[in-house]
């Protein structure tokens, strides 16, 4: 109790009353100031103009809010934004979003700093009209919980669509911003009878996923291929696409190339009209929006051409990119380079090239192992491969970039280096005996005689077959005691291989079981990465997205009409990289 009734003299009655009452009070303030405090806590709708309830221009507003910590050990974050947002923390992307309607929540912890912190937010009004921004973040600290919420303490940094100097953003300074009210009373808008749906269940936001055991990939994986040339010009081929596919064909996944030609760790390609850090975020917003849950690095051949020299840098850059990658989720593999080779005397010498490419692929490595990451060895492991599969010619057209066969043969060593096998499929069968046996497949129904065989092979993994050359596979047919003659086998139908009885009593290597599957299989594969180049790299994207967007940016309306048709033809991969069966049959020629 306050006043606890207790008997006091006459001379203290009066001091004693007086300062349970300055008690009393203070007790009262002290009620107030948490009330106050609680009110204060309420997220605000803030924009960077003042009628952001009635109108606001389309273009980008960035906000930006530093606060100490001491000693954070969880935070949870809840955000929304009209229309939408890019979130940052402590140079982290957190995530994305695009729908005001609904509060995104992140599990921030890992990326909570003791000391100073900055929340950065890069918001997008994409049509005239009301805008805003709303974010919350609850923090346990050593000294309790800590509210940080939008508030007039913000700062705010407009640039208008159409403007086309990238340099005006640096130029720009930081600005207050225009608090709309607070987001009970759903401001920032007019109309009112709006609501925002309760946060889903959060994202945790992870600073690394470790690769412990065999590799694998499971049902509804996402992956994202992530670098320079070498990824960029795979999306023509998709051969290491499809070397995936096939080796798990009830994983469904879905994959993106987000290469970018000439790229290096700092995203220097992918920042078109502005800095190189503009094209690291571009980077960034990217891999994010295609939540990944693996993602295939490859990085290091732009950047050795400097050398000795740049290595401490390239290390740096990359470590900077594996942290903002690994904030995902997602399990990373680094790749190395492929290494140069003489492609004739108009061309350079590639021994010093490739003693660069060497110290990169070294580091590279060498991050991996203090990462745990996976890593797959190109530099090393490429033209190994290829000997071991009968192969000694060129793998470039002009000594750096792959051929593709060279991408075929890129793939292999891809399944090499992850501990996997290419799919098999190795029949016997005994033309006397009748007796077949298969590895990697199943033989059945093996009917008729030596002058005509028939049977059904099952259970066959589509596998791609190398480009404009015959290698030997893990494909092959072995038919023992046949009559002196020559011999045609048929595949559903088709002939495939005519030869001697001698040659299929030594055992004869096809190019694949199921070629047709395969081809068709690839044919769907480049079509869906041509239809996703065009819907994340638009050709005419300075008129869509960028400073020329107030004369054709109304046409930016068709580049979402790109994903009914991409999921179309991902739709028609999967069925593609499943087994299946196959009628055979082996005819005596006259």
């Amino acid at each position: 109790m306050l006043f606890a009734p207790q008997y006091v003299g006459p001379g203290k009655a009066r001091r004693t009353c007086f300062s349970r009452l300055a008690a009393y009070l203070l007790t009262l303030l002290a009620i107030a100031l948490t009330t106050n405090s609680s009110l204060a806590a309420q997220p605000q709708w803030l924009w960077g103009t003042p009628h952001a309830q009635t109108q606001a221009k389309a273009g980008r507003c960035d906000f930006r809010h530093t606060f100490q910590l001491s000693k954070p050990t969880q935070g949870l974050l809840r955000i929304t934004c009209d229309n939408r947002y890019a979130l940052r923390l402590n140079g982290r992307l957190v995530g994305l979003g695009n729908d005001w309607q609904q509060w995104d929540a992140y599990q921030v912890d890992a990326l909570l700093t003791d000391g100073e912190n900055e929340l950065l937010i890069r918001c997008y009004n994409d049509a005239d009209g009301p805008a805003g921004l709303a974010l919350q973040l609850t923090v346990e600290t050593a000294d309790g919980e800590r509210e940080i919420v939008t508030d007039d303490t913000w700062q705010a940094k407009i640039q208008r669509d159409g403007t086309w100097d990238p340099t005006i953003e640096a130029r720009t300074p930081w600005g207050a911003v225009h608090v709309s009210g607070p987001v009970d009373q759903t401001a920032p808008w007019s109309d009112g009878g709006r609501t925002i749906a309760t946060a889903t269940e959060p994202r945790k936001i992870e600073t690394r996923v470790a690769s412990d055991g065999p590799f694998t990939l499971r049902a509804g994986d996402r992956v994202v291929w992530l670098g320079g040339t070498f990824i960029e010009r795979e999306q023509r081929y998709g051969y290491l696409e499809a070397a995936l596919t096939t080796v798990f064909p009830a994983a469904k996944v879905v994959q993106r190339n987000l290469g970018w030609s000439g790229d290096t760790v700092w995203g220097e390609a992918r920042a078109r009209f502005g800095a190189a850090k503009d094209g690291f975020e571009h980077l960034e917003t990217h891999v994010f929006a295609e939540a990944p849950s693996l993602i295939f690095v490859a990085y290091g051949g732009n950047e050795s051409f400097a050398g000795e020299n740049g290595l401490d840098s390239f290390i740096a850059g990359y470590e900077r990119l594996l942290d903002v990658l690994a904030s995902t989720g997602a399990e990373l593999i680094l790749l190395t380079p492929t290494p140069c080779e003489a492609a004739g005397p108009a061309l350079r010498d590639p021994a010093t090239q490739n003693a660069n490419l060497r110290l990169y692929s070294d580091a590279i490595r060498q991050l991996a192992e203090q990462r745990q990451y996976r890593v797959v060895d190109l530099f090393s492991q490429l033209e190994p491969t290829a000997h071991e599969l009968g192969y000694t010619g060129p793998l470039t057209d002009n000594g750096m970039h792959l051929t593709s066969l060279g991408y075929w043969l890129a793939a292999q060593t891809v399944l090499k280096e992850l501990g996997l096998q290419p799919t098999s499929c190795q029949c016997e069968l005994d033309a006397e005996g009748m007796q077949a046996r298969a590895v990697g497949c199943r033989v059945a129904q093996l009917t008729g005689n030596a002058a005509h065989l028939q049977w059904r092979i099952s259970d066959v993994s589509p596998a791609i077959p190398p480009p404009n050359v015959q290698l030997p596979s893990a494909q092959s047919i072995r038919i023992t005691h046949l009559p002196p003659g020559n011999y045609q086998l048929r595949l559903n139908g088709h002939p495939a291989i005519t030869a001697t009885a001698d040659d299929w009593s030594d055992g004869i290597s096809l190019p694949t079981w199921t070629s047709v599957q395969a081809n068709s299989l690839l044919t769907e594969m480049r079509h869906k990465n041509q239809l996703y180049f065009h819907r994340w790299r638009p050709q005419n994207e300075t008129y869509l997205f960028l400073f020329r967007k107030h004369e054709q940016g109304n046409n930016a309306v068709e580049i979402p009409q790109f994903d009914p048709l991409i999921d179309q033809v991902e739709a028609a991969i999967n069925p593609l990289a499943q087994p299946t069966s196959i009628e055979a049959e082996l005819i005596r020629q006259p």
